[in-house]
């Protein structure tokens, strides 16, 4: 228990590190005093994201990525369906947001290996007549 405690505590703390090591207070665009749009209307999708990155780093994708899968495989225990919105979620990331294309790239690759052992694995159990 006191392992979990201990874990789960170096996680948080690794977690926030990236929003106190990399930007000095009121350098980003959302921390600015009179509040600017941060881009909001030329690049809509990066201005909303930017304070989850300047917490999270490179790590904003995929924890939003695992969690909305991992949902979705508690809910319907089916590792097919949550390989191929893996794949729609992934490729959607990878097209808006250009930094993201690394992650969104490798985040691809495993909802379709996922999706490619279902196929796999399941193969065997269809029935030819």
């Amino acid at each position: 228990m006191q392992s979990r405690i201990v874990i789960s505590s170096v996680v948080a703390i690794l977690l926030f590190i990236p929003s106190f090591a990399f930007s000095a207070p009121g350098e980003l665009c959302f921390e600015q005093s009179p509040l600017t749009d941060c881009n909001f209307i030329e690049a809509p999708l990066e201005a909303m994201i930017e304070p989850f990155n300047a917490i999270f780093g490179v790590w904003f994708f995929p924890i939003i990525w695992g969690i909305l899968l991992g949902v979705l495989w508690l809910r319907t225990q089916n590792t097919m369906l949550v390989g191929v919105v893996g794949l729609i979620v992934s490729t959607t990331i990878s097209t808006f947001y250009e930094p993201a294309r690394g992650m969104g790239v490798l985040l691809f690759l495993i909802a379709a290996g996922v999706t490619l052992y279902h196929v796999v694995r399941h193969r065997s159990e269809v029935v030819t007549t």
